[in-house]
């Protein structure tokens, strides 16, 4: 039998057999993640920006930082997505402390406060492409190119 219950990250949107996560992903009718499926713009949900693969280590955000997530989707992030014509994903929007100190973030970090985003990027090449286009930004603060191993993505906050 079938479980309603739906990822919210899930590419393919299938039903998460006998309501179990799929893939790590949470759900999206979990009470304790109600709300998560709001849009914050146009193409940003609130869920993309919170979701991490350390689910044991995530806190639900303060209203205050989904302000602050909102501004960063509509200032930042949708304009970065109007101007390339495709698909933006989020490798990491708001950690929470406990997230932020397992994943290395300096202890003053932006996404404590739901005001960076780290952008994945399929190569060296796109990544030039996205932090050219960030930098006209004028509501950006600071964009960085990162790499971890094969690994990399653009860094942006407010």
């Amino acid at each position: 039998m079938k479980s309603n219950h739906r990822c919210f990250r899930c590419p393919c949107r299938r039903c998460c057999p006998a309501g179990r996560h799929h893939r790590g992903h949470r759900l999206a009718s979990s009470p304790q993640h109600a709300g998560m499926t709001m849009k914050l713009s146009r193409n940003f949900t609130l869920a993309e920006m919170v979701t991490t693969s350390h689910r044991r280590l995530q806190d639900t955000p303060t209203l205050g930082v989904i302000q602050n997530l909102q501004k960063l989707c509509v200032l930042v992030l949708q304009p970065l997505r109007d101007a390339i014509g495709r698909p933006v994903y989020i490798n990491s929007g708001y950690r929470s402390k406990r997230l932020n100190k397992r994943v290395g973030g300096v202890a003053n970090s932006r996404h404590l406060q739901g005001k960076a985003a780290d952008i994945h990027c399929d190569n060296l090449d796109y990544a030039k492409v996205i932090f050219d286009l960030l930098k006209q930004n004028p509501n950006v603060d600071k964009v960085l190119i990162e790499r971890k191993g094969r690994s990399v993505w653009v860094h942006v906050q407010m």
